[in-house]
């Protein structure tokens, strides 16, 4: 059961708020570094300067909680994300490959520099495949499901089709390593790189299946 001091003063339960916030940002940060399973509650207790171990649970009751709660903090910081992704769709009028590579990649990329470790947790969401399902939560998500339409529409490709994969995972964990490498670096990101994925994924999206690919799927090998 997770608590926030609700029956307490004004005082105490805005400290309670401030540790609940703390836990969360510092769970972002590692997760976003580590991975989740790589991660105890334990450290991330710790880490945010808390002495008693089981302060995770007393405000998330276990992992997913905390989980969950790094998923409303993300809409908590970002809440004009949807807007900001839907104005990165096409118009109406038929698609280019790059418009919707763009739809895709670009409200990622817009995150690089101001969350950084949001954008690296993401790519954690999506290689747990138990966890991802989180990530609908957000609004975001809304967006994300006019872009598979897009995609459906303009190049007949499903959301479970591996191409349509191929073009996420791309995105998502390019995205990621680059997020990575300019806070190490303690650089800008790099406008090339994202023109650079953007085309690499229009690429991906639209090039014809060969015979081996067409042979392959037919058979279903």
């Amino acid at each position: 059961m997770t608590s926030t001091a609700k029956g307490s003063s004004p005082v105490t339960r805005a400290a309670a708020e401030d540790t609940r916030t703390l836990l969360v940002d510092t769970a972002i940060t590692l997760w976003a570094a580590r991975g989740m399973d790589a991660v105890s509650l334990r450290e991330i207790g710790l880490a945010a300067g808390q002495k008693n171990t089981g302060v995770i649970n007393y405000y998330f009751g276990d992992r997913e909680g905390l989980v969950r709660a790094v998923v409303e903090r993300f809409a908590e910081l970002h809440p004009d994300f949807e807007q900001m992704a839907a104005g990165f769709l096409p118009p109406r009028t038929p698609a280019t490959a790059r418009q919707v590579a763009g739809a895709l990649v670009r409200p990622f990329g817009a995150l690089l520099e101001e969350a950084p470790d949001y954008v690296q947790l993401i790519a954690r969401f999506f290689a747990d495949f138990g966890r991802s399902d989180a990530l609908t939560q957000l609004a975001a998500a809304r967006w994300f499901a006019k872009v598979e339409d897009l995609v459906r529409v303009r190049f007949g490709l499903e959301p479970s089709s591996a191409r349509w994969q191929f073009a996420i995972t791309l995105t998502v964990h390019a995205i990621a390593e680059h997020a990575r490498q300019t806070q190490r670096h303690k650089s800008p990101p790099s406008p090339v790189f994202i023109e650079d994925l953007v085309d690499a994924v229009a690429g991906i999206l639209s090039s014809k299946r060969t015979a081996h690919s067409a042979l392959s799927s037919a058979s279903g090998s």
